[in-house]
């Protein structure tokens, strides 16, 4: 039986470019649990280093996840909501269809 993997995974992977297992790997070196209760942004930040970026936040007036990917065709962003991350690559919003691409955006970083 696999690990679970999230949506920090995910976001990690699109935007640093590695597959989700080695994204997995870095935020559980980062301190995220094994049974991935939750992944805090101090433990996305920490696995962005070790995989050899950095971020800056980015400032957006956008509102929705949507709208932010549409005014973002260049570059690789990861983009917090209240219970939610998710990777904006080059205006393609990387999320499970499931997802709601309406929800209000917190934060975003963008992967340098």
């Amino acid at each position: 039986m696999s690990e679970p993997v999230d949506c920090a995974d995910h976001a990690l992977a699109f935007t640093c470019g590695v597959p989700v297992e080695e994204a997995s790997y870095h935020l559980w070196n980062a301190g995220r649990s094994m049974f991935h209760d939750g992944t805090t942004d101090d433990q996305i930040a920490i696995a962005v280093g070790m995989l050899e970026k950095q971020f800056r936040v980015a400032k957006t007036r956008a509102r929705t996840i949507r709208t932010f990917a549409k005014n973002h065709r260049k570059g690789c962003f990861i983009v917090f909501t209240s219970d939610h991350v998710v990777a904006v690559v080059n205006g393609f919003l990387c999320d499970r269809p499931e997802n709601s691409n309406l929800a209000r955006i917190e934060k975003v970083w963008k992967i340098i």
